[in-house]
């Protein structure tokens, strides 16, 4: 059991469709659509947003806030619209899901520092028009899905 514990508490799920404020861990979304959190992310590894529609943004200092990073999921955001520049230093993330971010327009330019992605999914990304050149340049990517992306 305190191995269970422990698993828990190293993710953090904010993927609640039922209620309109996020209760779980130390991060809500504010009326305003963007992220508020508080507490320590330096050793969490997952983060799931999973169908936030009222997710507009992340935080800027996310590159800085969860350094160990390795899976971000935020499939099924539909309003998030901008990406953060410092998720790009997120060195360790090997999994980014935007699945279903209708509103998502571009991606960061600095993709290719992240070095140790295998999974970019961006399937249903229809507002997304254009992938950083970095992309083709990720040494260890193995998916690269853009299906239902209209514009690109």
């Amino acid at each position: 059991m305190g191995d269970d514990k422990r698993k828990l508490r190293n993710v953090l799920r904010l993927s609640d469709k039922h209620h309109s404020k996020v209760k779980h861990f130390d991060g809500r979304v504010r009326s305003s659509g963007d992220l508020d959190w508080s507490g320590d992310l330096q050793q969490v590894p997952m983060l799931d947003f999973t169908g936030r529609i009222d997710l507009i943004k992340l935080p800027e200092d996310i590159g800085v806030r969860a350094p160990q990073l390795m899976q971000l999921t935020l499939a099924g955001c539909e309003a998030l619209q901008t990406l953060p520049h410092s998720l790009c230093s997120l060195t360790a993330l090997t999994r980014l899901d935007l699945a279903g971010c209708t509103s998502l327009a571009w991606l960061p330019g600095g993709v290719q520092h992240l070095q140790a992605l295998r999974e970019l999914v961006l399937t249903r990304c229809s507002a997304l028009s254009d992938l950083p050149a970095g992309v083709g340049s990720l040494p260890r990517l193995r998916v690269l899905d853009v299906g239902g992306c209209t514009r690109l």
